[in-house]
């Protein structure tokens, strides 16, 4: 949903994303460079708990972390461990340093935390609750665009551009669709693509492939594409009026 902060909200938040990105390349540099040394002294590997437990002591040597939410710091180090277990399962690359003004954002993991009033389209969050509090800097306001439902679980705010928006989630129950004895069948599609379809009306045996004719169709489109984009091979008069002999036979003459 869209915010729309005020300029001191935009401050706020634009440090509490900056603390954030600081703090996660600073977990990122002492997992990739310290780790070997932290494993000789304590004969144990840096995990996300060693990490969070050490946010106390950081915020005596830098101040200014102390004025941001304690739980948008535990989430971010809990995203750099969560990046790490994508690296180490092969899912994904290796950690990456954040940079500034790239994907600046930071989450609100407590949902007893948060409370959202469409009706006035306020949000409240930590330090912007619209306490007493010196350092409180009021609600926000927010376009709620659809429907809330579910249960809160997180908020996340981020910045696209000059613009703030936050992504909510919420826990929805889903109630599977009756299967009704129908059993499943593999589809085949080009690029190894695959999909399922229920066999009355899509095959006679179980585990049968076929091509429905949409599939066919594209297939005969993307195949007469491809054909006129290669040029033709040479024919047989083609090649022989390119020929060296034919050339010297019927010499080129030209306008007198």
């Amino acid at each position: 949903m869209r915010l729309y902060p005020t300029p001191e909200q935009e401050i706020a938040f634009a440090k509490i994303a900056g603390c954030c990105r600081l703090l996660y390349n600073l977990g990122l540099e002492q997992r990739r460079d310290h780790w070997r040394r932290y494993k000789t002294v304590t004969g144990k590997t840096i995990s996300w708990y060693d990490q969070k437990k050490e946010i106390k002591a950081l915020k005596a040597v830098a101040p200014f972390l102390a004025e941001v939410p304690n739980h948008c710091l535990q989430e971010t180090l809990h995203n750099l461990h969560t990046a790490y277990t994508r690296f180490f399962e092969g899912a994904s690359g290796y950690p990456k340093p954040r940079r500034k003004f790239d994907n600046d954002s930071f989450t609100f993991p407590d949902p007893a935390q948060i409370k959202m009033k469409p009706a006035a389209g306020l949000f409240h969050l930590p330090k912007f609750n619209g306490s007493s509090r010196k350092d409180d800097n009021g609600p926000i306001r927010a376009l709620f665009h659809r429907k809330i439902r579910g249960d809160l679980r997180s908020v996340t705010i981020s910045r696209s551009g000059t613009q703030w928006y936050a992504s909510v989630l919420m826990g929805v129950e889903v109630t599977a669709p009756p299967q009704a004895g129908a059993e499943c069948l593999q589809l085949h599609r080009p690029r190894s693509r695959r999909a399922c379809a229920l066999r009355h009306g899509a095959g006679r045996d179980a585990g049968y492939i076929i091509e429905t004719a949409r599939m066919m169709e594209r297939e005969k489109r993307l195949r007469r594409t491809i054909s006129r984009c290669i040029p033709a091979p040479p024919t047989a008069a083609r090649r022989r009026r390119s020929s060296p002999i034919t050339r010297r036979r019927w010499p080129v003459v030209g306008p007198t």
